[in-house]
Order: C-alpha cells, then structure tokens, then sequence
C-alpha cells in the first residue's frame, strides 16, 4: 500500500499546477534534485562513488551536472570514474580475433547512466502511484479529468501499465485516460495551429490568446519534458 504523504503528495502537487503533462513536471523537479544531490553530499559517498565508477553518466546527465557550476565535484567524481575506465582498458585490449561464430560482443567503458536509471525507477512508481490514486481516491479522478492531460509517452506508459495494475478497473482508467489525451490534443493543436496563422498579415492585430507559448507546449505533449517552474 502506498504511504499517502510519501507517494501521492507530489501527484497532487502536480496536478494542481497549469500544465501539459504533471508526470513530465514530476520528472524534471527529480532531475534536478538528483543532479544537485550527486555534486553534493553524494561525492564523498563510497557507494555512491563506486556506482557512479562501475556505470557514469549519459552525454545529457553530464551536461546538467557541468551547468550546476560545480567544477570541482564534478572533477571528483569524473576523476575516479576515468580511473576505473583505464582500468578495464588496460584489462582488455582490442583484438583483431573474431570468436568461433565470427562475430564477439565488444567491451564496452560507457555503462548505463545511474542519473537515467534512478529517474526510471522514481517514474516508474509514480506510474503505480497515478494509478493506484485513480483507483481508490475518487478526487483524484476529477482532478484528473480537469487536467491538461499527459505528454504522448506517459500516455503510452499508463495505457501499458493499466492492464496489468488495475484489475477490473482497468477499462474505465483506459476510457478515462484515451478521454482526456485525446481533448488535450485537440486543444493543443487548435493552440498551435492559431500560433501559425498569427504570422499571416491579416491576424496581425488579433489577439494571441492562449497561443503564444503553444510551441514550447506541443513539444512536451509530443516528446515528453518541459522546464521546471521556478520557486517564488
């Protein structure tokens, strides 16, 4: 059973916010607590030292990790993770040999990004969490209703996750869901489509409406993503 503060604050946190996929903010507001805590405390954490070692990070996380303008943690961190990668290159040098099959899996000294792996493991709770809300908290449901809807890969998440987490709830979950994407849509690409015909001559001195960030918008609802609104 999910701990109500612990795991359902922060969708409803979400989904009390103007925007176009609160999964997508749930997400970023993670990056960005979890790139901060790696340059933090996190540097002088043997574990965390030896994961970071054993797997690194995507071209993406590093380029966040750089922005913090934490030099030196970074250093730390880069330091002992290229060690470990001298390590495994000096273990193993390229050979021209091909095994029996003719064909080998190469070495490889770019692991799976922990920055990435940790975000897949948080999202994926708060999938079952989304879930689990719709299922037993009948306000959430209206909430989530009412809401902009959801980017088109965390649609196709829940959509694949439903018939499996659900049980019998599971076909009004998916009408639900398939309802509220399909509206969001529609209304994104009115949105878009108006933010198009504004550059003609004669739309000119109409107003933009709700049109004038529609591009930053349709590309979460597309791609997933979206910055993190600011603290006050």
């Amino acid at each position: 059973m999910f701990r109500q503060h612990i795991d359902t604050a922060p969708i409803w946190e979400a989904y009390g916010t103007e925007c176009e996929c609160p999964l997508c903010l749930l997400r970023a507001q993670c990056e960005a607590s979890y790139v901060e805590n790696f340059l933090g405390a996190s540097v002088m954490e043997p574990a965390v030292r030896m994961e970071v070692n054993e797997k690194g990070f995507c071209r993406e996380h590093l380029k966040m990790l750089y922005d913090t303008g934490n030099r030196l943690g970074l250093a730390l961190m880069a330091d002992t993770h290229l060690q470990e990668c001298i390590r495994r290159l000096k273990e193993k040098p390229p050979t021209a040999r091909r095994s029996f099959r003719g064909r080998t899996k190469p070495d490889t000294l770019v692991g799976d990004c922990i920055l990435c792996a940790r975000l897949d493991n948080t999202m994926e709770r708060y999938l079952e969490t989304l879930l689990y809300m719709w299922k037993k908290e009948p306000g959430f449901r209206e909430s989530f209703k009412k809401s902009r809807g959801l980017c088109f890969p965390h649609y196709e998440a829940l959509r694949d996750m439903a018939p499996t987490k659900m049980g019998r709830d599971g076909e009004a979950f998916l009408a639900a869901l398939y309802e509220v994407t399909l509206t969001n849509m529609e209304r994104m690409e009115e949105e878009l489509n108006w933010f198009t015909q504004k550059f003609d001559y004669r739309n000119r001195d109409k107003p933009w409406g709700t049109s004038a960030d529609a591009v930053e918008r349709a590309l979460t609802k597309l791609r997933g993503g979206g910055p993190v609104p600011k603290k006050e």
